[in-house]
């Protein structure tokens, strides 16, 4: 994941709550930011959960059980933003 380019230099830093379902097929579904950091950051955020969906080389979801039958889950994962100082000179 990538920093939104706008925000580069501002240095913001925080956490975005992302909120989706892990379908009974290991798909995801209605992702949506519940806790929001800017707009900018929740875009990011819900792209990089959206991955899961598009990339193929992503594996799906173990779905969530009940009573050994397979059942829709709510899933809430933070992702925090944290700007990294680069490292200089040759190591």
């Amino acid at each position: 994941m990538k920093y939104p380019k706008i925000h580069r230099r501002r240095r913001i830093e925080g956490k975005v709550l992302v909120q989706f379902f892990v379908e009974i097929d290991g798909s995801i579904s209605e992702v949506q930011v519940i806790e929001s950091l800017h707009p900018d950051y929740d875009e990011a955020a819900k792209e990089v959960i959206e991955l899961f969906q598009t990339d193929k080389n992503t594996p799906k979801w173990i779905p969530a059980t009940k009573n050994n039958r397979k059942i829709q889950a709510e899933v809430v994962i933070p992702i925090h933003f944290k700007k990294q100082k680069r490292k200089s000179g040759f190591h």
